[in-house]
């Protein structure tokens, strides 16, 4: 079932994301993380360091095999924020990875 992200609740934090024409994803199973703009990590609306996040996703990994994650990254985040994240999830096994984005306005015609 595909969804709008906007159209969900979603369990994070208030971000500012970056927008793109394609903003769907499939919203089952799904664990949200927020990276904020000045590189803070939250799962869901927990704030999790650095070094704790891979144990965290090896006990969600455990605690559902097919889980998905929801990426949401601030626009103004850092770049290494968001592939520490990336690495520390493909590091448990976890493969079903969405980034969030939210939808452009759609242009107006005159």
């Amino acid at each position: 079932m595909m969804s709008m992200l906007t159209m969900v609740v979603q369990k994070s934090i208030n971000l500012n994301l970056p927008q793109t024409a394609s903003a769907k994803m499939n919203l089952e199973k799904t664990i949200p993380i927020a990276i904020t703009s000045d590189g803070q990590i939250y799962v869901e609306q927990e704030k999790i360091d650095h070094s704790s996040l891979r144990k965290r996703m090896e006990i969600e990994k455990n605690r559902n095999p097919e889980v998905s994650i929801v990426l949401r990254a601030d626009k103004k985040s850092e770049h290494g924020d968001f592939v520490f994240v990336l690495d520390q999830l493909k590091s448990v096994g976890i493969s079903k990875i969405g980034i969030a984005t939210e939808a452009k306005p759609a242009a107006v015609k005159e």
